[in-house]
């Protein structure tokens, strides 16, 4: 696959799950990778714990159709990152990754 040039969209959402669905639903022929600022995390699934009697939250972020998420891991609990990556399904053959060394927290 040959790849000239890179269509990157930046949006902040303010924690805005019905704009961050519109961005992606209505982008996924004009952008390549899109950042979403300030997202909606949500518990999908509560889990016991082995190290106490509470049980653990699994957070996440929402997939969408079109596009793959690429995030850290979501190992610390109320430290989820502020910005993640959606990145565009016709660009799976790059076998894109998240590089920690070039990503800042």
């Amino acid at each position: 696959m040959n790849i000239k040039s890179l269509r990157i969209f930046l949006q902040n959402v303010q924690r805005n799950k019905l704009l961050m669905k519109l961005i992606l639903k209505s982008n996924k022929n004009k952008f390549d990778i899109i950042l979403i600022q300030e997202i909606s995390w949500f518990i999908i699934q509560q889990i016991p714990s082995t190290i106490s009697e509470e049980r653990k939250n699994i957070i996440e972020a929402s997939y969408y159709l079109f596009w793959m998420l690429s995030t850290r891991n979501l190992n610390i609990e109320n430290d989820y990152p502020r910005v993640i990556t959606y990145v565009n399904i016709k660009l799976t053959k790059l076998c894109f990754s998240l590089c920690k060394n070039i990503s800042s927290y």
